[in-house]
């Protein structure tokens, strides 16, 4: 009896994560929607962008700021995938944007700006975030996530502290590739995770 429940135990568990993996490989097709912090192009306000790379039909998302460092101006809709959107901003550090899309339309899976969130001031640190969840056409659910690009800022100074006399001829060129692609890739806000990710691997 002892190992006939062992088994039952053993394939309830391999059923958990069989539709798990299904689940994730799932939703990884379905594309995803992020948001991307950056200056403004005065440098001296913050944008946070949301953004898609697949079809939505809704969505709504919490932007959290930190209100010492940050102050909510307004949030600008230029996208044609927006039909609707509504925004709540009363509690400091806190903006809720709920948002429509059209009846029909398709992305082409190139990343697209649906909303623009304007904030003044300049953050110290990456402490504004976003949380929330878009549905794609088929009524699949995708959460909204920040994108991170701590990791490629630093690549990128400590490339740029290297000196050129410490390599090869080769090599620094290789370096110089790599950190122009870099620099490419974090001045794109349509950028994805994945691809912050591999650029600063990269360098």
């Amino acid at each position: 009896m002892k190992a006939v429940n062992k088994l039952l135990r053993l394939l309830a568990l391999v059923l958990v994560l069989t539709v798990a993996m299904a689940t994730v490989a799932f939703a990884a097709e379905t594309g995803k929607v992020w948001i991307r912090v950056t200056e403004s192009s005065n440098g001296k306000d913050t944008v946070a962008l949301i953004i898609t790379d697949t079809t939505v039909t809704d969505g709504l998302v919490k932007v959290t700021y930190d209100p010492e460092a940050l102050t909510y101006k307004d949030v600008k809709v230029d996208s044609k995938y927006v039909a609707m959107h509504s925004v709540n901003a009363e509690e400091a550090g806190t903006v809720l944007i709920a948002w429509v899309a059209p009846e029909a339309y398709e992305a082409d899976g190139s990343a697209l700006t649906l909303i623009e969130v304007n904030f003044e001031g300049v953050q110290e640190e990456n402490t504004l975030e976003a949380t929330g969840v878009a549905q794609d056409a088929e009524g699949n659910e995708m959460p909204i996530g920040t994108v991170d690009t701590s990791a490629l800022e630093e690549a990128i100074a400590e490339a740029e502290e290297l000196k050129e006399e410490d390599y090869t001829k080769e090599s620094w060129k290789a370096l110089e590739e790599e950190l122009k692609e870099a620099e490419k890739v974090l001045e794109d806000p349509a950028a994805t995770q994945e691809e912050i990710d591999a650029a600063a691997e990269a360098l």
